[in-house]
């Protein structure tokens, strides 16, 4: 294999894992705080092998509803925390305002510290992705709240345009546009 494909791989580790392990414990926190009966069966017929059921079809858009807001979340925190890193990392070697503005804010030392990559913002825009397809089909069905699905749309476009700007912004180091040197 290539190094950048092991290299993808290694960092889609975190995500995938959060992604998984969120999901299902957001599901029983989710019942155990609202002391909702459940069961859970096995079957070989269906995609997945175990599956919880519940009851009431109003405690399903409750429990697959929140639990997809916390999985959501938990991948989208990580991915805007990466991309604001970086973002604020290339403004302030552009312009020294933002380094004065980082200075007086105390946050210097977090900005210029840089373990950021474009392969790493890649891979978690793409589980955030992953995440908002399942938020917005499952509010296209009718299992999840539609302002969670939206409110999945919306982030996606926007880490998709933060991603796309990363690029521009490590693309113009290589090949400058107008003249313009970026170091």
């Amino acid at each position: 294999m290539s190094k950048l494909l092991i290299r993808a791989l290694k960092l889609s580790i975190l995500p995938a894992s959060l992604m998984v392990v969120g999901k299902f414990v957001s599901v029983f926190i989710l019942i155990a705080a609202a002391q909702l009966q459940f069961s859970i069966e096995s079957s070989r017929q269906t995609l997945f092998s175990i599956q919880v059921y519940l009851e009431e079809y109003s405690d399903v858009l409750f429990i697959n509803s929140y639990s997809n807001l916390i999985t959501l979340a938990l991948i989208a925190i990580p991915t805007f925390y990466i991309l604001a890193r970086k973002l604020f990392m290339q403004s302030a070697r552009e312009n020294p305002r933002t380094i004065v503005k980082l200075t007086r804010l105390n946050i210097l030392k977090w900005v210029l510290n840089d373990k950021t990559s474009v392969l790493k913002i890649t891979v978690w825009t793409m589980f955030l992705w992953i995440i908002s397809g399942v938020c917005i089909s499952s509010s296209i069905s009718g299992f999840t709240h539609m302002w969670i699905g939206i409110l999945s749309g919306v982030l996606s476009i926007l880490a998709t345009w933060g991603m796309i700007k990363t690029y521009e912004m490590e693309t113009d180091k290589i090949y400058p546009r107008d003249n313009q040197v970026y170091y």
